[in-house]
């Protein structure tokens, strides 16, 4: 199943980079249905994880070190992007990057490559200078994944299951 989430946001992130506005609705509605799935407190966090992420993407426009074509401010599709991406790190990434290590190196290398590859389809974001820039996406996406997988016991089911086994256990 999990694979599944993992196509569906592929298709969300190719939808909004390369159409941008153009399939905002359907992947909003998509959005919304599955967060509706979601328990109480994987909801929260993936509100919390786009809370983060925009922080940080509109820190890198304020800073100039992100750049949108005709814009001076994040744009409404890359906050649905980062929404999208925090209800698949939610879905599926949390319960496969287990150690902070390989999350922070999952953010390192997938994080700049993500903004390149938006950038190479045309999703209006100007990738330069592209050395410089990627060391600083990968810095911080890094820390990000670290950040986000450490906390992942929040809403992870694994932690309801443990902590449900661990108050039957005591009974």
């Amino acid at each position: 199943m999990k694979i599944i989430y993992v196509v569906a946001f592929k298709l969300c992130w190719l939808a909004l980079v390369y159409w941008q506005y153009l399939l905002l609705l359907p992947v909003l509605l998509y959005w919304g249905f599955a967060m509706l799935r979601l328990h109480h407190k994987a909801r929260l966090a993936v509100l919390l994880l786009t809370l983060c992420g925009v922080l940080l993407d509109s820190v890198l426009v304020a800073s100039g070190w992100l750049n949108f074509a005709g814009s001076t401010l994040l744009p409404i599709w890359m906050m649905v992007l980062w929404a999208c991406f925090a209800l698949m790190l939610v879905q599926v990434l949390a319960d496969l990057l287990r150690y902070w290590w390989l999350a922070a190196l999952f953010g390192a290398v997938g994080g700049p490559l993500a903004y390149w590859g938006g950038s190479v389809l045309g999703g209006q974001l100007l990738y330069q200078p592209v050395l410089e820039l990627s060391l600083l996406l990968a810095l911080c996406w890094s820390l990000l994944m670290a950040v986000f997988v450490h906390y992942r016991f929040l809403w992870s089911k694994q932690h309801e299951t443990l902590c449900f086994d661990v108050k039957a256990a005591g009974r």
